[in-house]
């Protein structure tokens, strides 16, 4: 290896190739320059495959000099001498391009040895990428999936990591780092993404994985250096600005969004990294200048009063208050937007109310095939990124729910309507045709041919769809127990509400409850 060393101090340049002869592991051979302009002489005369460079100096300081080597000699690594004052130029190295800086006043063998095996992971990376398309890995599957399983069920003692490379389980100090890369596909980058996190993470010394996530983002987890925040931030930034330089140089796509969360102990991987995700579609959603701040990032969901919300929505559906209901599934919206409440949030309750909106709609006609309209819903739903994606998607669904309303309120009577209505609303408890027929004023034997006739279904046979529905939202929510739903839709017996709840359904409850 030729490394360059270039200072116009004679005394840190002895010091620092004493200390490069002192590595005898490496075979290399030491060139010296006192500014810039000496350098770019050498690096014409030698293949240097190192420069270590002071950045204040006459003539051509260190980041003039870093700019031509990029134009004039690309394959050269380049690291900065920095001082204490001058960190604000270390940065701009950094973002230039630069491989790595050592402190003047701190610099040891170790530090030196380091820096040469970053000098080679560089070099065996470039060769890996250059030398034939990075092939797909299975481990990143595997840390992916483990990811997942644990998020879903998080052990007490936090994220067991898959192998020796990674953090131990007890591991402190740990950076979660969540980002996206500036173009819209992660397909087919994903394994030279990881590659170059891999390899910069081997070159540190940094204990860690990366893994490829949902939505187009990338999750590195590694082992900070240091238990001070200050120095946690200073090695994030470090390492993330040669990254960005890595996949813009193989790949001409940088980093887009980026945040990092720092945690104590492994047990808080699960709260960081849900803080950080939610803080990047925070941004996203609401088109954010900046992430927002962490302990903002995710307003809390609370559950009463999304059950309270709901059970609104659907009473007033049970009493065809439809355009109020509408109404009200817009001004949740609208106000969710003003308290910028995470998306995830806003479409989890969207997604419920939709459901809502379709299981009553179930109610109102046996026989109308226009509901697939609002069951493609759904998919868009899951497609949405933005806000205004969202308030559109809201947009269609009143239209096309309030349509379908009219659709069906034009072809029944006033006096099966008062059925349907009064059905709804006792659905939970004995119903039973005479009480039906005296709340509508009918006679009993002709409500029932009229309904058949009007909605498709006898009236047993959709009080039956009635409770079912209901039944599907109480087992959709997660909040009760089968035996619990099956008493609060009217049935009696779980067994019979079992037998019955699968022969409309195709399935049993238990199977539904546990499907995702």
């Amino acid at each position: 290896m030729n490394i360059l060393i270039v200072d116009d101090d004679a005394v840190i340049k002895r010091w620092l190739s004493m200390l490069l002869t002192q590595l005898d592991t490496y075979e290399k051979t030491i060139f010296e320059a006192s500014d810039g302009v000496e350098a770019l002489e050498i690096c014409q005369a030698h293949h240097i495959d190192l420069v270590i460079s002071d950045i204040m100096m006459p003539r051509m300081n260190g980041l003039e000099l870093l700019q031509h080597l990029k134009a004039q000699f690309p394959h050269a690594r380049l690291a900065v001498l920095s001082s204490y004052d001058d960190f604000e130029y270390v940065r701009k190295a950094l973002k230039m391009g630069a491989l790595d800086y050592i402190p003047k006043a701190d610099m040891t063998i170790q530090d030196i040895s380091m820096l040469l095996e970053k000098t080679i992971c560089s070099f065996e990376m470039e060769h890996m990428l250059t030398a034939k398309p990075a092939a797909e890995n299975g481990a990143y599957t595997t840390q992916e999936q483990n990811f997942q399983a644990y998020l879903e069920n998080p052990s007490p003692d936090g994220f067991l990591f898959a192998d020796e490379k990674s953090p131990s389980s007890a591991a402190v100090d740990l950076c979660i780092a969540i980002f996206k890369l500036r173009g819209q596909k992660q397909e087919p980058y994903t394994s030279t993404v990881l590659n170059i996190c891999e390899s910069l993470l081997k070159s540190e010394g940094r204990p860690g994985i990366c893994f490829p996530w949902h939505k187009q983002l990338y999750v590195m987890i590694y082992q900070c250096s240091s238990p001070i925040s200050e120095y946690q931030e200073e090695e994030f930034l470090r390492l993330f600005t040669t990254i960005d330089q890595d996949l813009e140089k193989y790949i001409y796509l940088p980093v887009g969004l980026c945040i990092n969360v720092f945690c104590r102990k492994g047990k808080q991987i699960r709260k960081s990294f849900f803080q950080g995700v939610d803080a990047l579609q925070k941004k996203e959603y609401y088109d954010l200048p900046q992430v927002p701040p962490l302990d903002s990032s995710a307003a809390p969901d609370s559950i009463s009063l999304r059950k309270e919300w709901l059970k609104m929505l659907e009473r007033l559906l049970d009493r065809e208050e439809y355009e109020a209901a509408l109404q009200r599934l817009r001004a949740y919206i609208e106000e969710c937007h003003q308290k910028q409440t995470a998306p995830f949030i806003i479409k989890k309750n969207c997604s419920a109310a939709l459901y809502v909106l379709i299981a009553n709609a179930l109610f109102i006609s046996a026989h109308d095939h226009s509901l697939r309209n609002l069951e493609g819903m759904d998919e868009k739903l899951k497609a949405v990124e933005k806000r205004q994606q969202l308030e559109a998607w809201v947009a269609e669904l009143c239209e096309k729910y309030q349509n379908y309303v009219n659709a069906n309120s034009q072809r029944l009577s006033p006096a099966i309507r008062a059925a349907i209505v009064y059905i709804n609303e006792n659905y939970h408890q004995k119903v039973f045709l005479t009480d039906i027929a005296k709340a509508v004023f009918m006679n009993h034997t002709y409500l029932s041919q009229q309904f058949k006739k009007e909605v498709g279904l006898s009236i047993p046979k959709y009080l039956e769809q009635v409770r079912i529905n209901k039944a599907l939202l109480l087992i959709r929510s997660g909040d009760y127990s089968i035996s619990e739903v099956a008493e609060r839709v009217g049935f009696s017996n779980q067994n019979y509400f079992s037998k019955v709840f699968k022969s409309v359904t195709g399935f049993s409850p238990m199977k539904y409850k546990k499907s995702p």
